[in-house]
């Protein structure tokens, strides 16, 4: 079964010295895969045409995403398995404050996102608001948000504990110059394509994946 990986440390990564995909997204998709009798063969793509992928039956799944009303018509979305919070980072000498993102966008504040993505209903809600146009900025890279606060020349980023906790490192940042602010959780799914995988094997898989995850639990607690 083909699988898009991309880039999304610490979650989904190419392993710098073996080349191998990494992360707790793949290693769940590869134990449940396994629990079938299947193998997971990981393709690189950027997001938009992974899901174009899906919808054609050209790519069997994807991790990391945000179930849609979209994405539910040509896709199966599996049994979540992580909660993941999207958080605003505002840096601690903007002129312009809040703890929330309205907040921060009422006071005259810019935000950065990423290009494509699908953030969860409180910051859509907000992100597509009329009355802050203009204060949203889109880019493609996590890199290039980043670099962009610690410029100054936006005010605020939606991202991740994990994204701020691995990717400040690697550029040189110094993560207390972000203040955390407010937080918002989704469930993340695997989608799979309702063009080239079974119905009746998805159920299946929604069956391993689930024992995979309970095992996890159970490693956790003891």
């Amino acid at each position: 079964m083909t699988s898009w990986a991309g880039e999304e440390p610490p979650y989904l990564y190419t392993d710098s010295v073996t080349g191998e995909v990494s992360g707790p997204d793949a290693e769940i998709l590869r134990s449940a895969a396994a629990v079938v009798g299947c193998e997971i063969r990981f393709i690189q793509l950027p997001w938009k045409r992974a899901l174009l992928h899906l919808k054609s039956g050209e790519l069997d799944v994807v991790p990391f995403a945000k179930l849609t009303e979209e994405r539910a018509v040509f896709s199966y979305v599996s049994v979540p398995y992580r909660q993941f919070a999207h958080r605003l980072f505002v840096a601690i000498n903007s002129p312009f404050k809040g703890d929330s993102l309205r907040e921060l966008l009422e006071s005259g504040g810019r935000v950065a996102v990423m290009k494509g993505y699908k953030y969860p209903d409180g910051v859509e809600l907000i992100r597509t608001d009329p009355a802050y146009a203009g204060q949203f900025i889109e880019v493609s890279e996590y890199e290039q948000l980043l670099m962009l606060l610690e410029k100054r020349r936006i005010d605020g980023i939606i991202a991740s504990r994990e994204v701020i906790e691995t990717r400040c490192p690697k550029l040189g940042l110094d993560s207390d110059t972000f203040a955390e602010g407010e937080e918002f959780s989704e469930p993340l799914h695997f989608l799979f394509s309702k063009m080239s995988v079974p119905e009746h094997w998805m159920r299946d898989m929604n069956v391993a994946l689930q024992i995979v995850l309970d095992a996890g639990e159970r490693d956790e607690v003891y």
